[in-house]
């Protein structure tokens, strides 16, 4: 197992040139952000923020009921980043899938704030 790979200057050099460097710099990252196992739990932990702040802020909820109710979505939340389907799927590609689970979060948000904004 090689862990380091030796460049030599003049392929270095022809990389800066050709500017090939820069993306091959990267392409680490790529596959971490296409399949989600990045942006889904960074969406969920904004949107709960983002629930907080509503509801304590802009709804008023009193400290008991919004302690409960933060619990309560704190744990719908974690349940919902721990069922992302991290595996490949024939079906949906990685990219899809990750869209689909971050827009349902973005929704469940909105949801739950409408809802605590009716009652």
């Amino acid at each position: 197992m090689v862990i380091f790979s030796y460049m030599p200057s003049h392929e270095y050099i022809n990389k800066i040139r050709e500017n090939r460097f820069a993306s091959d710099l990267y392409t680490c990252a790529a596959p971490v952000l296409k399949t989600g196992t990045f942006s889904v739990p960074l969406t969920a932990v904004l949107c709960l923020i983002l629930l907080g702040v509503v509801l304590k802020a802009v709804l008023l909820f009193p400290a008991e009921q919004f302690t409960s109710a933060m619990v309560l979505y704190i744990v719908t939340y974690m349940a919902l980043i721990v069922s992302f389907p991290l595996g490949e799927t024939r079906r949906l590609s990685a990219s899809d899938r990750t869209a689909i689970w971050a827009s349902a979060i973005i929704l469940l948000t909105l949801g739950i704030i409408t809802a605590s904004a009716i009652r």
